[in-house]
């Protein structure tokens, strides 16, 4: 799977790829919203997972039932933000502003 590689920060970004779509917004400095489908099958849970790509570093690796999640308190940078059903999952890497 490769990643969907964006750089304009306060925005929308969207990955589709075999039916499966993630979206990150931006809606405010250092908050990373994403909202995503497996082909409109649900789950019970979803795995997330944000890496800070400068750093090489994971900032978060957690678990839900939902199908959104928000990150706050990201520093400005660049981050790959990953969302796994178990089997197949989609990612999308995108600059944050602080």
């Amino acid at each position: 799977m490769s990643f969907s590689t964006f750089y304009d920060a306060h925005t929308e970004v969207n990955c589709v790829e075999g039916g499966n779509t993630l979206t990150v917004t931006n809606p405010s400095a250092g908050t990373a919203v994403m909202t995503w489908s497996f082909g409109g099958v649900s789950a019970p849970t979803y795995y997330i997972i944000i890496e800070d790509v400068v750093h090489h570093t994971t900032v978060v690796a957690t678990q839900t039932s939902l199908t959104t999640y928000t990150a706050t308190g990201l520093a400005a940078g660049t981050y790959r933000f990953r969302v796994s059903n178990g089997s197949s999952y989609i990612g999308i890497e995108d600059t944050i502003m602080a």
